[in-house]
């Protein structure tokens, strides 16, 4: 099935060399319908980052957020420290 004329009504698909990394990769997109909330929170490193769930069951990433926080200030470090996309 051909999705890339429907596919650049929603996102942008812009097909030159100079424009290919400025876009996150697709796979880091979703799309969805239904009734859901978040929470949201800055890190120290200024990212935000938003925990998605279906509505009424935010609570939960009460537990969460903070956990993902640890997780991506080791990440952060360890990327700092291997100099990795440098």
């Amino acid at each position: 099935m051909e999705m890339g004329p429907a596919l650049r009504s929603l996102l942008p698909c812009i097909d030159e060399p100079s424009y290919k990394a400025t876009w996150a990769s697709s796979y880091l997109v979703a799309v969805v319908c239904g009734h859901f909330a978040y929470i949201s929170s800055i890190s120290n490193s200024g990212t935000l980052v938003r925990m998605v769930s279906w509505a009424g069951m935010e609570k939960y990433g009460d537990f969460t957020l903070p956990i993902f926080f640890l997780y991506l200030s080791i990440l952060v470090m360890l990327v700092m420290q291997w100099k990795i996309g440098a």
